[in-house]
């Protein structure tokens, strides 16, 4: 019903437009009537008459275009949620992550956009048959020019819209890819910032740019075609139109051509070529909007994640033979893909309820495929898999968090009980970590627990599976990052068999490790080798056991414990009526919006100055071209009423020469700002300044500088990234960019020449110059006009500007709940919590709707306001017509109210373009604002900061590796996590960092890259004091294997080799030395794209210490490494470190102490504090802190 309703007030817009040639007839012919009482009356009838037909005309506009954004809004509304619906669908395993982020982000805005004049399609036709018409009772046969030429541009432009629809889709791809990267990119910027990596970043994801950029030209190409065909029947169709009307009165010897006949078949051809322009602008549009139509059905019509593993159904035809078997797989052959290999080949397995099994095996085997095979998320191609169905507190490896408090992440979305919350943190080691945090469990941890070590993450993660009180608990490899003594506690509260919480309440848990002492306490071990499983069963003398009870509440003790997953989803709480730490608590913050005229300046300079100039002279050669031959044809008129033999073909050879040179001239400046970003400016080679060396660009396209200023975010420090909204800072990399990529250039091409219709600002001003030229009294309206026209963009603007910043950050929400539920779909669809998220995500699109239609009123608004003031002047104009008849004669009536008529669709179509370059130019003030005010750690890349840290040593340093701190103070924010660390490193030792998760080791590590700011003390590499070297710089002399696998967007061969320093030898020789060499070969070699998802964590390991070897830096610094790895790797990777790195200084963050002996020093931190660093040997003789914590992991 939203559709049809706004039939009827488009068909009343229809018949008030059609009145205006019949009235500029009456008007003509009035004017040349004598003043008598009758003509008198004649004329009081014309001015009301006017007035009727101007103010019906605003009025149907206003309705037609309500109901037309109404159902626009409900459009996009039921995109938005079909889109996010369909996502907590689609098997995670079958799904491009960021195809939703595209579909959302770029698709429905096309379509939004696509759909404003879909009326059009049926109401144009319309308008052309009543027009042409009534053209025919002017010109008779002459009135075919303008059928002739729209049916041949008809006809061209079906050609280029298929052309252009298969363009477009290319250049989505495209996008899809760049947005792939960003994405990825900024969910690993920590490491990213921490491996030296972010100028590798930035020129990566500029390359994506250059790429889709290329890509898009096509599109562009076509697109100026479209702009060109449809504004030839409007431009051209008065020329050839009198062309054969003179043709035909030379050879009928009538030459007459009075000014009724003129003007009135002028305003029909404008009412002939205007719906025609709009039939062919709206219909490839519409051909567009059925391609994103289709790619999203692409998307929704995918099945969903079932497949062939089974659940028991509630009809009780159980496949499961043993009541008392939970999960039970027969013969069962596992794949990721349907289109991939068997990974797992015959597994044979069972798991009882209540009981504890756990799997080994080495990395790569294919623990974590059988954990995602229990969730449904992979591929059975034969045999059986068949799991009971029910609620699964599931911790993937890498934790899934958002955005948002501790408390937020472990609490049930819909119920919270401080007693048995506080009593989860203890049993996950949790408590005291979450009292040094500044705001405790209201802390902000970032987007994916930005702010947490590796082990507070996986603890957090297994916090929230407890809390959630599910009857089965899957852990995929969660102790890799905990310290022994985390562990052992850990153990015992929740697996022990005799007094852990989850074995004692018959909570079914499945957990991947390669940890032999926490499988010990298992009931079945499941050996993964080779794609099989062996089962075996520890004995019960190998549960490590205490000297303490542990205390548990008993059942009674939280009775008012949260309700289960099932309970929960048929129930629903408003997010915004619950407390701060709701689980997806996005706050939003509104930048203040630009100053409009800084905005234009900003995007004319990334255009380059000179350029834009030559563009503004083009456009005003442009209006002069296409308005003055309305003058013209009033001076031809008048010349032809007086002597109608008189130079007929001078007259035409003028009218002819002014429409082709607005086609040439229109044709031009459109090709202009349509390549304008992708043309290289050779003229403002400083447009960049503001931004890193790493930005060597002395020729840069418009595209590329605005995104290149975006890009600039992996500078920024990561206590800014991690206080940042991500869903913001993808925002720009989507939505903003794809408004100042096509949007914005379509609109300027609009408002300001018209070469698409007469709704330009230049014709705006020429036909007003006009109009005051044929009507002198006129232009005394010019002041209460200005004033009129100064107070509405004044009371209009100061809303609107932060009305359309609002509709675009308001979407940033959508991405980043969206980015968040593509990271985690399986563990959201384990819990069962798919409604809760889809009911949430529907308060987003709610908030996202709201700005949005308020936006379209306001800008409805303006353009009513402004339909009521050209109502006015028309009714001025009449009242000037008929009380000064010696001031107005027939040619001067028709020439004012022509233009006033064409003045007034200028008028609307002005301002409709106007309010889409708006929305467009509040994502240019958002880009703007976004690169002045994001902090940098690279600007001293532009000053010398220490001259006496010369070229020379800038090479080669650290030659050494030398490391000292003294008395060193650093902090996030205002949080001290480094509290007057002092400690002295000697080249080529190997120092072992030790300590509980969250005790300061990751901190020291960021401190010696310059990333984590330094309150007081020093810290020196070699003697060189870091405060005065960019934080990139020492990175990229710095060898580092972080604790998760780190991968950049792009081919193996950069990530293995992003300095580009191994030839292609040593580059096999790295490989062979890591035993990548095989997996490597398997994918397709070092130039084959790198897809994370087919890495295991192991391999990731493996390829982040070949990516360390490559650079060979004096020092290497090993966060937490080898965590992830079963023994076997475990021990490669020290035979490689001690082969490859033995005369480098060595600093490892570690939680297992089997071989700290093989160290030179131990360095232990608590809280911050280094309390103790000496030799192993040193403190294992002594009673210190270090033994007891060794002694607790031996045990």
């Amino acid at each position: 019903m939203a559709f049809f309703s706004a039939v009827i007030p488009r068909l009343c817009l229809s018949a008030f437009t059609i009145m205006q040639p019949l009235l500029v007839d009456k008007i003509t012919t009035y004017a040349a009537l004598p003043e008598t009482p009758e003509t008198r009356n004649k004329g009081y009838g014309l001015i009301a008459a006017s007035g009727i037909v101007y103010l019906g005309i605003a009025v149907s506009t206003a309705f037609y275009s309500r109901q037309t954004y109404q159902f626009i809004i409900s459009i996009r509304g039921s995109l938005l949620a079909t889109i996010y619906a369909q996502t907590l669908k689609r098997r995670s395993g079958e799904m491009c992550t960021d195809t939703a982020i595209t579909l959302m982000g770029t698709d429905v805005e096309r379509i939004s956009t696509s759909l404003r004049d879909i009326h059009e399609i049926w109401a144009s036709p319309i308008d052309i048959g009543l027009a042409l018409w009534l053209l025919e009772r002017q010109l008779a046969v002459s009135c075919l020019m303008p059928v002739i030429l729209s049916l041949a541009c008809i006809s061209m432009i079906i050609k280029v819209s298929k052309s252009k629809n298969r363009a477009q889709r290319a250049w989505i791809a495209k996008v899809e890819l760049r947005i792939h990267a960003t994405r990825q990119a900024l969910s690993s910027i920590k490491s990213l910032k921490v491996l030296g990596l972010c100028n590798r970043v930035e020129e990566v994801i500029a390359g994506f740019r250059s790429t889709e950029i290329a890509t898009s030209r096509k599109f562009r190409s076509l697109i100026f075609w479209e702009v060109l065909i449809s504004s030839f029947p409007w431009l051209a169709a008065p020329a050839a139109s009198f062309t054969l009307f003179t043709i035909i009165s030379f050879a009928t010897k009538d030459y007459s051509l009075n000014s009724s006949q003129a003007f009135t078949a002028l305003s029909l051809m404008t009412l002939i070529t205007m719906p025609v322009w709009t039939f062919i602008q709206t219909l490839p549009a519409i051909v567009q909007c059925l391609g994103s139509f289709t790619r999203i059905q692409d998307y929704i019509g995918v099945h969903s994640s079932s497949n062939k593993v089974l659940v028991e159904s509630e009809r009780g035809d159980s496949s499961i033979t043993d009541e008392r078997t939970i999960i039970e797989c027969r013969n069962a052959f596992i794949r990721w893909e349907p289109s991939g290999c068997d990974m797992l080949y015959g597994i044979n397995l069972s798991v009882p309820r209540g009981s504890f099994a756990a799997i080994m095996g080495p990395i790569g085997s294919g623990k974590t495929l059988l954990l995602e095979t229990v969730l449904g998320e992979t591929v059975v191609s034969s045999g059986r898999v068949s799991v009971y169905p029910m609620p699964i507190a599931y911790c993937a490896q890498t934790p899934w968090l958002v955005d948002t408090s501790v408390r937020g992440n472990i609490v049930d979305p819909l119920n919270f009980e401080p007693e048995w919350y506080r009593h989860v943190l203890w049993m996950c080691c949790l408590a005291e970590d979450v009292e040094a945090l500044p705001e405790k469990d209201l802390t902000r941890i970032g987007g994916q627990g930005f702010m947490l070590s590796g082990g507070q993450k996986q603890r957090l993660a297994l916090a929230r599976a407890v809390y959630s009180g599910c009857e089965m608990v899957v852990l995929d490899d969660i102790f890799s990052g905990l310290d022994a003594a985390n562990i052992n506690k850990i153990c015992e509260r929740l697996l022990d068999r005799h007094k852990g919480y989850l074995r004692c309440r018959d909570i079914t848990v499945i957990l991947s490790t390669h940890n032999a002492k926490v499988a010990g306490l298992a009931d079945d071990v499941f050996i993964l080798k080779e794609g099989t499983a062996a089962t075996y069963k520890p004995s019960a003398s190998s549960t490590p056991s205490s000297g303490h009870q542990t205390s548990f509440p008993n059942d009674n003790e939280f009775k008012s414990r949260p309700a289960s997953p099932e309970q929960q989803a048929s129930q629903f709480v408003d997010a915004e009526a619950s407390s701060d730490d709701n689980a997806l608590d996005f706050k939003q913050t509104v930048s203040l919006p630009a100053k409009d005229r800084s905005v234009y300046l900003y995007y004319l300079k990334s255009a380059g100055l000179g350029l834009s100039i030559l563009y503004i002279v083009l456009v005003l050669v442009f209006a002069f071209s296409q308005n003055f031959s309305t003058l013209w044809l009033k001076w031809w008129s008048d010349a032809s009423t007086e002597s109608p033999n008189s130079a007929h073909w001078m007259y035409l050879g003028v009218f002819i020469a002014l429409g082709l040179g607005a086609v040439i001239i229109g044709a031009a400046s459109s090709w202009y700002i349509l390549s304008l970003s992708t043309w290289y400016d050779l003229q403002d080679n400083n447009r960049l300044q503001d931004l890193p060396s790493s930005y060597d660009i002395q020729h840069c396209t418009t595209s590329t500088s605005i995104h290149a200023k975006t890009t600039f975010t992996v500078y920024a420090p990561l206590f800014w990234l991690s206080e940042a909204n991500s869903g913001d800072i993808l925002n720009r990399f989507n939505q903003d960019l794809e408004l100042t990529d096509m949007t914005l250039p379509l609109a300027a091409i609009n408002t300001t020449k018209g070469m698409l219709s007469d709704e330009a600002l230049g014709a705006c001003l020429l036909k007003m110059i006009i109009l005051f030229v044929v009507a002198n009294y006129m232009s005394l309206t010019v002041p209460p006009l200005l004033i009129v026209c100064y107070f509405l963009q004044r009371y209009y603007l100061r809303t609107s500007r932060q009305v359309r910043l609002l509709s675009i950050e308001t979407k940033a929400p959508l991405y980043q709940h969206l980015s968040e539920t593509l990271s985690g779909v399986s563990t959201i669809r384990a819990f069962r919590r798919q409604q809760w998220f889809e009911r949430n995500n529907l308060l987003f699109v709610d908030d996202s709707q709201k700005c949005v239609y308020t936006l379209f009123m306001i800008q409805q608004w303006l353009t009513l306001a402004m339909d009521l003031l050209a109502c006015g002047l028309v009714v001025l104009l009449m009242i000037l017509i008929v009380f000064s008849r010696d001031s107005f004669d027939s040619g001067s009536s028709g020439t004012a109210i022509v233009t006033l008529m064409s003045f007034t669709q200028s008028l609307a179509r002005l301002l409709k373009f106007w309010s889409l370059t708006e929305s467009c130019l509040g994502a240019v003030s958002r880009i703007k604002t976004f690169a002045e005010t994001v902090p940098s750690e690279a600007q001293s890349k532009h000053s010398d900061a220490d001259s006496s840290f010369s070229m020379h040593e800038k090479v080669t340093w650290p030659s050494q590796g030398a490391i000292e701190l003294v008395n060193v103070v650093a902090a996030y924010r205002s949080h001290p996590v480094l509290k007057s660390v002092s400690m002295h490193i000697e080249p080529g030792d190997k120092v072992a960092i030790c300590g509980r998760s969250g005790s300061g080791k990751s901190s020291l590590v960021l401190c010696l890259g310059g990333l984590l700011p330094i309150q007081s003390g020093t810290v020196q590499i070699d003697g060189v004091d870091l405060s005065n070297v960019c934080s990139e710089d020492i990175l990229k002399r710095l060898s580092v294997v972080p604790q998760d696998p780190c991968f950049l967007p792009g081919t193996i061969r950069l990530n293995i080799d992003p300095d580009e320093a191994l030839s292609e030898a040593a580059l096999e020789g790295v490989l062979k030395a890591t035993h990548l060499s095989a997996i490597v070969q398997n994918m397709g070699g070092l130039d084959a794209e790198l897809e994370p998802g087919l890495w295991s964590a192991g391999q990731g390991q493996l390829m982040a210490l070949a990516r360390a070897m490559a650079r060979r830096s004096r020092i290497l610094i090993l966060d937490e490494a080898m965590g992830r790895v079963d023994a076997a790797t475990q021990s490669l990777m020290e035979r490689i470190v001690a082969s490859h790195f033995n005369d480098c200084t060595i600093l490892s963050i570690v939680h297992r102490y089997e071989n700290i002996s093989a160290f030179d020093k131990i360095a232990l931190f608590e809280d911050g504090v280094l309390v103790e660093f000496d030799r192993p040997e040193s403190l294992l003789s002594q009673e210190t802190r270090f033994r007891a914590l060794y002694t607790s992991s031996q045990n």
